[in-house]
């Protein structure tokens, strides 16, 4: 009989990329990758191609990323690492989890760590970069000092997580010894929740679901107490606002995590006669848009107003520019075509309650 086998920590969550939220919930566990994180993915796997020597279709944000290195190593830094795969040792020598160092530069035993975000929500990465600081300096020992810098490429700009080793250190094991025993450990709401795929059933977010729902019951009371009851929320601001985050997070976990008014309308769009709802079907809608090409624009438009009249439509809006060319050339006819762009923007359905 075959034995299963153990999962490692990271298997089980325990990785750097999920510090901060664990460190917001110990028993934080990472949904699945969403769209925009395999848009994150992605970019990592062109830039390591790109950094590598390699060939990648270039974009703004791979530009930026590859700039922001050039002009390290300009200065005297040496490219070390792209993509290193790290061990992260607990104070017993045993791995406590394993990680990738996006990029590092080295100078005079000096080390910058490189960690590249997508996206234009910038968030904290400190924990993640106590991590990586760990586990650089325990593999490099001769370093004098190591930064670390989260570049959100979008954005076009650095955050620097730089911390001591002893401080990073000594956070990871924190980490590390409450996560082993995290079944001791609250369940907490924080801003990671909404990526955690253990929502549906936190004791902390149903909790406040039934909070919603016996605030409501008071409310339904006798109609004298009811209103009473409205109006010392409506003027006590903490009451108001700890009812009003609790119907939301039950309204959350009702319409997203268990997604019941979606099933609703499934029932409903196959022959189920609601009594409460009604179905709206929204029809796919033809969207007739005009353009001009750029290329043409630029040629025969910008050369003749110049670039501050015509600036007014440099996104080519074509209405816009039609009516820049004749408020300057009069009657002059307009020496870039328009053409006429259809497009389907798709219908959808929901559900709506009736009063």
């Amino acid at each position: 009989m075959s034995q299963k086998t153990k999962m490692t920590n990271h298997e089980q969550g325990f990785r750097p990329s999920h510090f901060a939220a664990l460190e917001a919930c110990v028993h934080h566990e990472q949904k699945e990758a969403a769209p925009a994180a395999q848009n994150g993915i992605e970019f990592h796997s062109q830039i390591a191609k790109l950094l590598c020597g390699g060939i990648a279709e270039k974009t703004d944000a791979l530009n930026w990323a590859v700039e922001l290195v050039h002009d390290y190593v300009k200065t005297g830094w040496n490219a070390l690492y792209v993509e290193k795969e790290i061990t992260l040792a607990g104070p017993d020598g045993n791995t406590m989890t394993t990680g990738t160092l996006d990029m590092v530069l080295e100078k005079d035993r000096h080390f910058l760590i490189i960690d590249w975000k997508t996206g234009e929500n910038p968030r904290d990465y400190s924990a993640q970069m106590a991590g990586y600081i760990m586990a650089l300096e325990e593999l490099h020992m001769e370093a004098e000092s190591t930064r670390a810098l989260v570049a959100y490429v979008d954005l076009k700009q650095t955050v620097d997580h730089t911390q001591s080793y002893p401080a990073a250190a000594g956070r990871v094991s924190k980490l590390h010894k409450k996560w082993k025993v995290r079944e001791n450990e609250p369940y907490t709401i924080n801003p990671y929740c909404d990526w955690c795929s253990l929502r549906s059933v936190c004791p902390a977010w149903r909790e406040q679901a039934d909070y919603a729902l016996a605030s409501v019951n008071v409310i339904g009371s006798p109609e004298h107490l009811a209103q009473t009851k409205i109006d010392h929320l409506k003027s006590t601001p903490p009451d108001l606002e700890k009812f009003c985050i609790a119907y939301e997070r039950l309204k959350a976990l009702v319409e997203e995590d268990w997604k019941l008014k979606s099933a609703l309308k499934d029932h409903m769009e196959t022959g189920y006669k609601a009594e409460h709802f009604t179905l709206i079907n929204v029809k796919d809608k033809e969207v007739r848009e005009e353009t001009i090409d750029p290329e043409q624009y630029l040629r025969h438009v910008v050369k003749q107003l110049g670039t501050m009249k015509a600036a007014g439509a440099i996104k080519i809006d074509a209405a816009k520019a039609s009516e820049l060319w004749a408020a300057t050339m009069g009657t002059k006819p307009f020496p870039v075509s328009t053409k006429t762009i259809l497009s389907t923007k798709s219908g959808y359905s929901y559900i709506r309650a009736k009063k």
